[in-house]
């Protein structure tokens, strides 16, 4: 995969004892992406632990993710670019899944950000379908 393709999260399905991720992927036209999750094998049925970005989530000039923490009433969303922590914009999905990946929280016994991240970036073809055709999650 190219780590300059982001992704926003759809949902994460289970079929036939295989877990997979439901991505839509930022190109022109958008494609959806059903990846398979290989190392989610063995993980209870129940609703993953998924953690979606926010507008709170950003990256800094040196490309670190901050969170944001004062809400910026200037903005039209309650939170803006966080000018204290030289936010230069938000983060992505896949920024977040990426710092889930090199950040592990030794708490989880399972970091479903961090396998998406590892998923993407594997060399196992997902199946991409047209936007359009993308059941609702």
């Amino acid at each position: 995969m190219n780590d300059k393709m982001t992704y926003s999260y759809e949902k994460i399905s289970y079929d036939n004892g295989k877990w997979f991720a439901h991505l839509l992927i930022d190109s022109k036209p958008p494609r959806n992406l059903e990846l398979f999750l290989q190392n989610a094998s063995g993980q209870p049925l129940s609703q993953p632990n998924y953690f979606h970005v926010t507008s709170q989530h950003q990256i800094d000039d040196e490309g670190s993710l901050i969170l944001a923490r004062e809400p910026n009433y200037r903005s039209t969303t309650q939170f803006g670019l966080d000018p204290l922590q030289r936010a230069v914009r938000y983060a992505t999905q896949l920024d977040f899944d990426k710092y889930c990946f090199d950040n592990p929280d030794d708490r989880l016994s399972f970091d479903w950000n961090a396998e998406v991240y590892r998923a993407f970036n594997s060399r196992t073809p997902g199946i991409y379908t047209s936007a359009s055709n993308s059941e609702a999650p």
